[in-house]
Protein backbone atom coordinates (compact mmCIF):
# COMPACT_ATOMS: atom_id res chain seq x y z
CA UNK A 1 0.00 0.00 0.00
CA UNK A 2 2.93 2.34 0.75
CA UNK A 3 3.94 2.29 -3.18
CA UNK A 4 -0.04 3.25 -4.06
CA UNK A 5 -0.01 6.15 -1.92
CA UNK A 6 3.65 7.16 -2.97
CA UNK A 7 2.04 6.80 -6.43
CA UNK A 8 -0.98 9.00 -5.81
CA UNK A 9 1.30 11.34 -4.26
CA UNK A 10 3.42 11.54 -7.05
CA UNK A 11 0.07 12.22 -9.90
CA UNK A 12 -1.46 15.19 -7.68
CA UNK A 13 1.78 16.58 -7.16
CA UNK A 14 2.37 16.19 -10.76
CA UNK A 15 -1.14 17.36 -12.08
CA UNK A 16 -1.21 19.93 -8.94
CA UNK A 17 1.96 22.01 -9.43
CA UNK A 18 2.37 21.30 -12.89
CA UNK A 19 -0.30 20.81 -15.27
CA UNK A 20 -2.71 23.25 -13.64
CA UNK A 21 -0.13 26.05 -13.97
CA UNK A 22 0.36 25.18 -17.62
CA UNK A 23 -3.66 24.70 -18.03
CA UNK A 24 -4.44 27.91 -16.26
CA UNK A 25 -6.42 26.22 -13.93
CA UNK A 26 -6.88 27.41 -10.37
CA UNK A 27 -5.96 26.03 -7.32
CA UNK A 28 -2.02 25.58 -7.71
CA UNK A 29 0.76 25.66 -9.62
CA UNK A 30 4.01 26.05 -8.28
CA UNK A 31 5.08 29.27 -9.24
CA UNK A 32 1.72 30.83 -7.37
CA UNK A 33 2.83 29.06 -4.32
CA UNK A 34 6.21 30.34 -4.25
CA UNK A 35 5.28 33.67 -4.88
CA UNK A 36 2.63 33.85 -2.09
CA UNK A 37 5.05 32.29 -0.15
CA UNK A 38 7.86 34.75 -0.94
CA UNK A 39 5.58 37.86 -0.60
CA UNK A 40 4.16 36.20 2.50
CA UNK A 41 7.41 35.82 3.80
CA UNK A 42 9.22 38.89 2.73
CA UNK A 43 6.52 41.73 3.43
CA UNK A 44 6.16 40.42 7.35
CA UNK A 45 9.98 39.53 7.92
CA UNK A 46 10.25 42.98 6.66
CA UNK A 47 7.54 44.91 8.74
CA UNK A 48 9.27 43.03 11.65
CA UNK A 49 12.78 43.17 11.44
CA UNK A 50 15.41 41.67 13.91
CA UNK A 51 12.93 40.28 15.73
CA UNK A 52 11.42 38.07 13.49
CA UNK A 53 12.59 34.48 14.40
CA UNK A 54 10.46 32.87 16.96
CA UNK A 55 6.66 33.30 16.82
CA UNK A 56 6.08 35.33 14.29
CA UNK A 57 7.87 32.93 12.14
CA UNK A 58 6.16 30.09 13.55
CA UNK A 59 2.70 31.57 13.16
CA UNK A 60 3.58 33.27 9.83
CA UNK A 61 4.67 29.34 8.91
CA UNK A 62 1.06 27.76 10.28
CA UNK A 63 -0.81 30.39 8.62
CA UNK A 64 0.90 30.17 4.69
CA UNK A 65 0.48 26.43 5.17
CA UNK A 66 -3.60 26.75 6.43
CA UNK A 67 -3.73 29.28 3.21
CA UNK A 68 -2.13 27.24 0.82
CA UNK A 69 -3.61 23.86 1.57
CA UNK A 70 -7.31 25.47 1.50
CA UNK A 71 -6.88 26.66 -1.87
CA UNK A 72 -5.39 23.63 -2.95
CA UNK A 73 -7.63 20.48 -1.22
CA UNK A 74 -11.09 21.34 -2.93
CA UNK A 75 -10.03 19.99 -6.22
CA UNK A 76 -9.10 16.77 -4.38
CA UNK A 77 -12.17 14.61 -5.61
CA UNK A 78 -14.53 17.69 -6.72
CA UNK A 79 -12.33 18.00 -9.06
CA UNK A 80 -11.84 14.75 -10.31
CA UNK A 81 -15.36 14.38 -10.34
CA UNK A 82 -15.58 17.74 -12.21
CA UNK A 83 -12.50 16.87 -14.92
CA UNK A 84 -14.97 13.08 -15.19
CA UNK A 85 -11.68 11.45 -14.03
CA UNK A 86 -12.62 10.01 -10.57
CA UNK A 87 -14.32 6.82 -12.20
CA UNK A 88 -11.16 6.44 -13.74
CA UNK A 89 -9.00 6.57 -10.73
CA UNK A 90 -11.37 4.70 -8.69
CA UNK A 91 -11.23 1.63 -11.26
CA UNK A 92 -7.40 1.70 -10.78
CA UNK A 93 -5.66 -0.93 -9.37
CA UNK A 94 -5.11 1.46 -6.13
CA UNK A 95 -6.99 0.91 -3.15
CA UNK A 96 -9.62 3.70 -1.95
CA UNK A 97 -7.37 3.91 1.06
CA UNK A 98 -4.42 5.08 -0.62
CA UNK A 99 -6.16 7.23 -3.31
CA UNK A 100 -7.47 8.77 0.22
CA UNK A 101 -4.22 8.77 2.13
CA UNK A 102 -2.38 10.30 -1.01
CA UNK A 103 -4.77 12.78 -1.70
CA UNK A 104 -4.22 13.93 2.21
CA UNK A 105 -0.54 13.56 1.86
CA UNK A 106 0.30 15.36 -1.54
CA UNK A 107 -1.94 18.53 0.08
CA UNK A 108 -0.13 18.36 3.54
CA UNK A 109 3.25 18.11 1.60
CA UNK A 110 2.25 21.16 -0.35
CA UNK A 111 1.25 23.52 1.94
CA UNK A 112 4.47 22.29 3.68
CA UNK A 113 6.77 22.84 0.85
CA UNK A 114 5.06 26.38 1.26
CA UNK A 115 5.94 27.19 4.62
CA UNK A 116 9.23 26.08 3.62
CA UNK A 117 9.86 28.20 1.17
CA UNK A 118 8.53 31.25 3.41
CA UNK A 119 11.07 31.08 5.80
CA UNK A 120 13.70 30.83 3.65
CA UNK A 121 12.31 34.17 1.69
CA UNK A 122 12.08 35.35 5.36
CA UNK A 123 15.17 35.13 6.72
CA UNK A 124 17.18 36.21 3.92
CA UNK A 125 15.27 39.18 4.16
CA UNK A 126 15.93 39.78 7.45
CA UNK A 127 19.72 39.01 6.99
CA UNK A 128 19.42 41.80 3.72
CA UNK A 129 17.03 44.13 5.97
CA UNK A 130 19.48 44.64 9.46
CA UNK A 131 23.19 43.48 8.50
CA UNK A 132 25.04 45.34 11.08
CA UNK A 133 24.07 42.92 13.39
CA UNK A 134 25.27 40.33 12.16
CA UNK A 135 23.44 36.78 10.82
CA UNK A 136 20.45 36.25 12.02
CA UNK A 137 19.17 31.88 11.96
CA UNK A 138 16.70 30.10 13.42
CA UNK A 139 17.29 28.35 16.32
CA UNK A 140 16.61 24.36 16.16
CA UNK A 141 13.80 24.78 18.70
CA UNK A 142 12.48 27.64 16.28
CA UNK A 143 12.82 25.81 13.13
CA UNK A 144 11.26 22.27 14.59
CA UNK A 145 8.20 24.46 16.02
CA UNK A 146 7.68 26.45 12.90
CA UNK A 147 7.94 23.39 10.53
CA UNK A 148 6.21 21.24 13.53
CA UNK A 149 3.13 23.62 13.43
CA UNK A 150 3.02 23.81 9.41
CA UNK A 151 2.50 20.14 8.78
CA UNK A 152 0.60 19.82 11.79
CA UNK A 153 -1.88 22.89 10.11
CA UNK A 154 -1.45 21.18 6.90
CA UNK A 155 -2.46 17.83 7.54
CA UNK A 156 -5.75 18.86 9.34
CA UNK A 157 -6.63 21.25 7.11
CA UNK A 158 -5.71 18.43 3.99
CA UNK A 159 -7.31 15.87 6.13
CA UNK A 160 -10.91 18.06 6.48
CA UNK A 161 -10.89 19.78 3.15
CA UNK A 162 -10.36 16.04 1.06
CA UNK A 163 -13.53 14.83 3.37
CA UNK A 164 -15.53 18.11 2.42
CA UNK A 165 -14.44 17.15 -1.41
CA UNK A 166 -15.13 13.74 -1.21
CA UNK A 167 -18.84 14.91 -0.48
CA UNK A 168 -18.86 17.93 -2.62
CA UNK A 169 -20.40 17.61 -6.06
CA UNK A 170 -18.08 20.00 -7.78
CA UNK A 171 -15.31 22.25 -6.85
CA UNK A 172 -16.88 25.71 -6.55
CA UNK A 173 -19.36 23.80 -4.07
CA UNK A 174 -16.10 22.37 -2.23
CA UNK A 175 -14.24 25.25 -1.95
CA UNK A 176 -18.21 27.06 -0.24
CA UNK A 177 -17.61 24.11 2.83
Amino acid sequence: MTSDVGTVIWKELREGLVHRAQDGGGGGGIRSIAIGAVAFGVFVSWTTGRNWTGLPAIAVAALLACLTVTTIVPDAFAGERDRKTLETLLTSRLSDRAILFGKVASATLIGLGAAVIALLAAIITVNLRSHPGGIILYTSLELVAALGAAALVSAVIANVGVLASLRAPSVMSAQKA
